[in-house]
């Protein structure tokens, strides 16, 4: 099975790997082709009268060290880059960086807070919130 987009209305996430190749690639050819992958992105979205909201818009390399045995998502720290992702939009020329996340970080989407290497702490935080204030809300009324 090929997947290499979700797209909600406008919650999208891409993806790219090198899993079918002979030779993995290096952090930094993945993410050349990573960068030219989202800008064709962009180019669709713009020619179709859509836009990307570069502001909003991030990545992660999710890349594996074995430690003991066991494979685990190589923390932001440890990856060297020769560049980063960026990217035009529209007719504007001038290029924009884009925000790498590390592994370990949640993003939001469809209501649920995701990280990529399973941390589940900002979901925990975000429903103790709700439920603090939920709760608060309702001893109000008494």
């Amino acid at each position: 099975m090929h997947r290499h987009s979700d797209a909600f209305v406008d919650d999208t996430q891409n993806g790219l790997n090198d899993s079918g190749l002979p030779t993995p690639w290096s952090i930094n050819t993945l993410v050349t082709n990573l960068q030219h992958m989202a800008q064709a992105w962009e180019r669709l979205l713009f020619i179709s009268g859509g836009a990307l909201e570069l502001s909003k818009c991030s990545y992660y390399i999710m890349y594996w060290t074995w430690i003991h045995g066991l494979p685990t998502l190589t923390p932001i720290a440890q990856i060297k880059l020769v560049k980063e992702i960026v990217l035009t939009s529209g007719n504007l020329i001038q290029p924009v960086p884009i925000l790498q996340c590390d592994p370990s970080e949640a993003y939001k989407t469809l209501g649920v807070y995701i990280a990529p290497d399973g941390n589940e702490l900002a979901q925990e935080q975000y429903l103790t919130t709700q439920a603090i204030s939920s709760n608060c809300k309702s001893h109000s009324d008494l």
